[in-house]
């Protein structure tokens, strides 16, 4: 930061610390801020009016985009299937299984599978 902005930024909080508390002097048990917003209150009203309309027309301007920038980013679960239309795909066979990796010989802290899971796998397969 280079002295410029360094004393801009002390200066900056030096008056608005000095309007701070001179605003805050009470005169008739009200702060002097109370007097100054009822007189400017009749313009800064519409402003601050005019402000909120254009924030929420922006934030539904956005919303409307963004929904429509992300409708087609989810892919359908059509996408998902997969499957063969041909009669020409690889024949059934048996595998071998060598002793050692037989599920008799797994390893016994492999959970065992049950016989709902064995059943939704084979179906799975068939599909």
């Amino acid at each position: 930061m280079n002295q410029k902005s360094g004393m801009f930024l002390w200066k900056f909080f030096g008056f608005f610390t000095v309007s701070y508390l001179i605003l805050s002097i009470p005169f008739n048990n009200r702060p002097l801020f109370d007097y100054s917003y009822d007189i400017t209150s009749s313009a800064t009203k519409p402003v601050y009016a005019a402000i909120k309309i254009g924030v929420v027309e922006g934030w539904e301007a956005t919303e409307r985009f963004t929904k429509r920038l992300f409708s087609n980013s989810v892919p359908t679960e059509t996408a998902y299937i997969d499957s063969v239309g041909s009669k020409a795909a690889a024949p059934e066979r048996e595998a071998s299984v060598p002793a050692s990796n037989s599920p008799e010989s797994s390893d016994v802290n492999a959970d065992p599978i049950t016989e709902q899971e064995k059943a939704s796998v084979e179906k799975a397969l068939q599909d």
